[in-house]
């Protein structure tokens, strides 16, 4: 039931609406349109990948199958399929029932947290071969080729060398090198030219980036992947591929083994779900920490009138902060990977819980985070990465996040096979409290072991309004994914914004630690003052990686004419 709010609270609310509200800016009202199915990634080459597959007769899933493949070789940056992992929320239209899929990568078995210090037991960061982020040690067990295997096994109706074909093409006879990638390749010269296999796939024979125009080919990347479609995962676990892996690895003082290979599974579980003014909220359960935050941090907002707030205005932002950062307080101190720890979803994502946190709430007024502490979930029981949406003409759709962490992962390439490693293990802590790259800080629940899933950002999300699925979102940029998400949710359902503009509209955000309020530069001055002068310490961030604010490629459902209306975030289209 929604909260009564008092007179004086209505009075602050008054006063601060009439600070000017920040109006969604789009670069263009009308979103993508279709009456059949539907490809909403970060490359419009992977999109028409996906597209292809539709209407050659295959469902969402053998689409986001083929997309995934795809997008790891368009979308090396962030995409790395077979050297990541990550998670899949799927609603098939045939059992109307909708599943997720945990293929989030494991710490090797010699993965402890020794084996990231140095002796003054400090965290190794950014030295070759001996740190948590760059190097080969730096790379977890890779977990999405037997996730996507899994999901097309289950749900699919073509098979892997049929949907796989389009992605070796690309990487056999290359594609063109646009602008955005060749920002890219530049900002990561330096680190690909510390690793022998780097320089000879992602540098020039004369050691320079690739620029925008040029062809870009990897004929070894292109044999990885035919040879998992016609040998299947066995190949990349057990057989020649893992035998590449580990020679490489072992090689660099990197620490996976082809036991630890050899003992990944991926994991169906049950979805998180939530309610918010009327519609189903379907997510990630942990490993993935999204899920539990969005119902959280929705059940919190639901007690407050954010459309007569106004969108972006001074109030709004207000309560959207501060639940932004009651919930990933409570992230840091409950959340990890429930093989390991007992996580309290019921109560984190009780609605009586929510009551208890929004009392908290002093609107016109920013909390210090350093007076936030965790709460008290347990008596309610009972920075890179891609994703992309799909649905098709039977309503089948798949929300699906996987990632190799930063921008390009570890930067170390396996030699002889052409992918990049990830450095996911930077998303379990070496140190209670100690601040990983993102400034994120945990407890022991994330603590690093041998086999644990990392912690993740990841929050690929199915909203369904009258027991139809309505929109499809998710998003990439560490722990700014889950804000990106909670605001597209928002734009949709408070404030009825159409796809594109609930995508384009300028976002907020805020992560408990450190104790301070990003802000996209489209926000109005107005509003920023106002915010500073509630107690905020904000500051603004651009368009540009790695400042931007995620990309959040949705889709919406028309739920009177089934019409698919998509947009793709233009703060991360990588075909231009």
């Amino acid at each position: 039931m929604r909260l009564k709010i008092t007179a004086i609270a209505g009075i602050v609310i008054l006063l601060l609406t009439m600070i000017t509200p920040q109006v969604a800016n789009s670069f263009s009202a009308i979103p993508e349109k279709s009456k059949a199915g539907m490809v909403i990634s970060a490359h419009k080459l992977a999109d028409s990948i996906g597209m292809k597959v539709l209407e050659n007769g295959g469902n969402a899933i053998d689409a986001a199958f083929a997309v995934g493949y795809g997008l790891s070789v368009l979308h090396p940056a962030g995409a790395g399929l077979m050297g990541g992992g990550g998670f899949a929320v799927i609603y098939s239209a045939h059992i109307n029932q909708i599943v997720t899929l945990d293929f989030r990568e494991m710490a090797p078995a010699k993965g402890k947290p020794e084996a990231y210090m140095n002796e003054k037991g400090e965290v190794i960061r950014g030295v070759v071969n001996k740190s948590i982020n760059l190097g080969y040690r730096a790379a977890s067990i890779p977990g999405a080729v037997a996730g996507f295997d899994a999901m097309l096994q289950r749900f699919g109706t073509k098979k892997a060398p049929e949907l796989l074909k389009y992605a070796i093409d690309y990487a056999e006879k290359g594609f063109v090198i646009g602008s955005t990638y060749e920002k890219l390749f530049e900002q990561s010269a330096g680190d690909f030219a510390k690793f022998e296999s780097t320089r000879k796939y992602y540098l020039k024979s004369d050691g320079t980036p690739y620029k925008e125009g040029d062809l870009y080919i990897n004929k070894d990347l292109a044999r990885t992947i035919r040879l998992i479609g016609e040998k299947g995962p066995e190949v990349f676990y057990q057989g020649e591929i893992a035998d590449l892996i580990v020679k490489d690895v072992a090689a660099n003082n990197g620490l996976v083994t082809k036991e630890d290979l050899a003992k990944y599974k991926a994991m169906w579980r049950e979805p998180v779900h939530g309610t918010y003014r009327g519609c189903d909220i379907y997510s990630m359960p942990p490993v993935s920490s999204g899920g539990i935050a969005i119902i959280q941090m929705l059940n919190i907002m639901e007690g407050y009138d954010l459309k007569n707030m106004g969108h972006n205005s001074s109030a709004a932002i207000n309560v959207v902060a501060e639940a932004m950062r009651l919930a990933f307080a409570d992230r840091a101190a409950h959340l990890g990977d429930p093989a390991f720890v007992k996580v309290p979803i019921k109560g984190l994502t009780s609605k009586k819980y929510a009551d208890e946190l929004r009392a908290k709430i002093q609107l016109g007024k920013a909390t210090p985070s350093r007076g936030v502490k965790a709460g008290n979930p347990q008596p309610y029981e009972g920075n890179h990465t891609t994703y992309f949406s799909v649905i098709d003409k039977w309503g089948n759709a798949v929300a699906l996040n996987f990632t190799i962490r930063d921008w390009f992962g570890s930067k170390a390439c396996v030699n002889g096979a052409g992918f990049f490693l990830s450095n996911t293990l930077d998303d379990l802590a070496m140190k209670v409290g100690v601040p990983n790259e993102f400034g994120l800080v945990y407890g022991t629940a994330n603590l690093i072991e041998p086999y644990k899933r990392p912690l993740s950002s990841m929050t690929p999300t199915m909203v369904l309004k009258d027991g139809k699925v309505f929109l499809i979102t998710g998003s990439v940029g560490g722990p700014r994914i889950i804000n990106a998400v909670l605001q597209v949710i928002s734009n949709a359902i408070d404030h009825g914004m159409n796809v594109r503009e609930a995508v384009e509209a300028p976002r907020v955000h805020m992560q408990w630690i450190p104790d301070v309020l990003l802000i996209e530069p489209e926000i109005s001055r107005d509003v920023i003052n106002n915010l500073s002068s509630m107690g905020y310490t904000e500051k603004i961030r651009g368009p540009i990686p790695p400042d931007y604010f995620g990309e959040a490629h949705t889709i919406v459902i028309d739920p009177v004419t089934g019409a698919r209306l998509g947009a793709q975030d233009p703060r991360g289209d990588y075909t231009r």
